[in-house]
């Protein structure tokens, strides 16, 4: 069964901290805790929560921002995911998915969800051409510290004809002029014993520099107490600083 909720940051007892006394300025980030007590992290002040689980293999937590033209319906968003390894969760259309770690996500989400004309970099500003890459690689991706362990880190591109009607996030093709949305989407993918964290920030190429810092900030506070919802409590200890 999947469960969805929605809360407001700075409303949600029990699972922020350093909510200002009344009167005072908002900080610039609040600190959200999971309500499995796996994780904390540090997202922007005011920005609402909804979680989606289906128990302990799957749990997805997005925060969504204000009303931002650039992004594709207006809403700047960040997300955290968790996947347990190889157990298969159902997606809204009815299919499934199930990924034996980080690698074979990467490689299912660049060949499913992205699809040929998409390409990544590994945390590269530029926009460039970039030629047909050999299906059997990996996409092009950086190592990143996160919660004192190793992840990766690369952005997706892709440009998509803008729906009929849609105005937000929408610019005019250099090609041909045709309304399209030109995807730029960061992923951090955590590697544990158990499964693996995404976090992500699915912006525009216009869109992406607003809340990038967001973002970053993010992925510096994550902090990871638990292998998952339902898993054994990490000991530091045991992991190089």
């Amino acid at each position: 069964m999947t469960i969805l909720r929605r809360f407001g940051l700075g409303l949600l007892a029990g699972a922020l901290f350093l909510a200002p006394a009344g009167g005072c300025k908002p900080p610039k980030y609040v600190k959200y805790a999971s309500a499995f007590g796996d994780y904390t992290v540090e997202v922007p002040w005011g920005w609402s929560v909804f979680m989606d689980s289906s128990g302990w293999d799957f749990t997805n937590v997005t925060f969504t921002g204000p009303l931002e033209p650039e992004f594709y319906k207006g809403i700047p968003s960040l997300s955290i995911r968790w996947y347990a390894l190889k157990v298969p969760h159902r997606l809204p259309d009815g299919n499934y998915e199930a990924y034996r770690g980080t690698d074979d996500f990467t490689r299912q989400m660049i060949r499913d969800i992205y699809g040929p004309g998409s390409y990544t970099k590994a945390g590269s500003d530029r926009e460039q051409d970039v030629a047909e890459r050999d299906k059997r690689a990996l996409p092009d991706q950086a190592r990143v510290k996160i919660s004192n362990w190793e992840g990766t880190f690369y952005v997706v591109y892709r440009t998509l004809p803008a729906p009929e009607g849609e105005s937000f996030g929408v610019v005019f093709s250099n090609q041909d002029g045709r309304k399209v949305i030109r995807q730029r989407h960061g992923y951090v993918l955590l590697p544990m014993d158990g499964g693996f964290y995404v976090l992500t920030y699915p912006a525009t190429r216009e869109g992406f520099e607003k809340w990038r810092e967001a973002f970053n900030h993010m992925v510096k506070t994550f902090h990871a107490f638990k292998d998952g919802p339902n898993g054994p409590p990490i000991d530091y200890s045991k992991k190089p600083s």
